[in-house]
């Protein structure tokens, strides 16, 4: 109680413009509030202005974050947002039957993804890093809340189903809570990990799941040096674990089904299909359909924005997959140059971030977008890929950061892992 208090006395002492970054952090990174406000919205008769309400909570986030957003954003990025969406726009004078996707998708694109790149560019982490910490508990707090509340009725929606969504939205706060694992080695934190990861497991989606494995195993193989008692815990952990998984998957599939909540993943892993790609969903059934198109295609420059559920088996159905997509878009030599291009500004940040911490939330944004991005996303409709692109920038001009805060008339304190950044003035 007494270290929730002291957070809360240096939070108050921060700059506003500081305090409104860190609500936008949250309402990025901890969207399940958006869950609660919805039924108080609903008790004063405003269910139809509910979009309109929570605009209005990033507009003034947006308003009173204004100082930090001038100071980390340059002329190109706003050349470079304004020549996207003129392309975004202008795009069916080129493929004429992209028309009805770009028209109906355009102003979510343009107002709400494409402005997560100016958001990651503000992100200091050794500034920030408690700050994700504290929003990454609230989330996976909240979300685990908001199913019990579900399964007992008391809210409207229900997490029987299966939730990609809910699944991919504590994907983030579960790698990031490992990570400060392995640095505290609390207990307090491989709990809050533990929750993540039983959260991601009841949602039913195997996306997610296949992001966190991918992240721990080369979390492990990258720090076993640095962090050997965490990563033999682990080993041991993942190792006893795995001898019992059969009949363990049997018992929390059973226990899963009495709470009505979705048992896919357990039925999955006993049916040997989690692994599979020839029984991903009809993933492989869609790749194929889409891949015939693109290497016939007659033009070479592809066949427009959305192009992918133009073609696909229903007209709606998207690729799930970047590379199908973007060929799809652009076709495959343009295509591959972009895809070349993202690989290369990840390799670059990648090398500019090594042996600081930024590296690892890199890499977490890295698997939170990119990864996810060639399992279930679509980068017209994910913001964390503009997000991740944003802190790569971010990454790649460091050195100017490092100058301004230097010469800021607030002076940032860099905690360490036990305590909270803040900020003071130093007039």
């Amino acid at each position: 109680m007494e270290e929730f208090k002291e957070q809360l006395k240096q939070f108050w002492n921060i700059p506003i413009s500081l305090k409104a970054f860190y609500f936008l952090l949250f309402l990025t990174l901890g969207d399940t509030i958006v869950f609660y406000l919805l039924p108080v919205i609903n008790s004063f008769g405003l269910s139809n202005s509910a979009d309109r309400i929570i605009s209005i909570l990033w507009i003034v986030g947006i308003y009173f974050c204004l100082s930090l957003i001038f100071k980390s954003i340059r002329l190109i990025d706003i050349v470079a947002y304004l020549a996207i969406c003129s392309f975004y726009y202008l795009s069916p004078t080129i493929y004429p039957e992209s028309r009805i996707f770009v028209d109906s998708t355009f102003l979510s694109f343009a107002l709400n993804k494409l402005p997560f790149y100016f958001l990651a560019l503000i992100i200091n982490f050794q500034r920030d890093k408690n700050a994700l910490t504290i929003i990454s508990k609230l989330q996976l707090v909240m979300t685990a809340i908001f199913v019990m509340l579900s399964l007992f009725r008391l809210v409207g929606n229900s997490a029987s189903r299966e939730n990609m969504a809910s699944s991919y939205a504590v994907l983030f706060p579960t790698m990031y809570m490992f990570y400060i694992y392995s640095r505290t080695q609390s207990k307090k934190d491989i709990l809050f990990f533990l929750l993540g990861v039983f959260l991601i497991l009841i949602f039913g989606a195997r996306g997610p799941l296949l992001c966190l494995i991918i992240f721990l195993l080369v979390f492990l193989f990258h720090n076993y040096k640095h962090n050997t008692v965490v990563s033999i815990n682990i080993l041991i952990f993942i190792c006893t674990f795995y001898i019992f998984l059969r009949p363990i998957m049997i018992v929390l599939m059973f226990l899963t089904k009495m709470v009505g909540l979705s048992t896919r993943i357990f039925e999955s892993f006993l049916d040997e299909q989690l692994f599979n790609y020839e029984r991903s969903s009809g993933r492989n059934e869609i790749h194929e359909l889409l891949w015939n198109y693109i290497i016939n295609d007659q033009g070479g420059i592809g066949y427009g924005l959305g192009s992918d559920r133009l073609f696909g088996r229903t007209g709606t159905e998207y690729a799930h997959n970047i590379a199908y997509e973007i060929w799809m878009d652009f076709g495959l030599y343009i295509g591959s140059f972009l895809l070349f291009l993202l690989a290369l500004l990840f390799i670059f940040s990648l090398k500019k971030a090594y042996r600081s911490d930024e590296y690892y939330l890199l890499f977490i944004l890295f698997v939170f977008s990119i990864i996810r991005e060639f399992l279930s996303g679509s980068y017209l409709q994910d913001f964390q890929f503009y997000f991740f692109i944003g802190f790569c920038v971010n990454i790649l001009r460091s050195h100017d950061i490092s100058e301004l805060e230097i010469n800021e008339e607030y002076c940032y304190i860099v905690s360490s892992d036990n305590n909270i950044d803040t900020t003071i003035k130093t007039t």
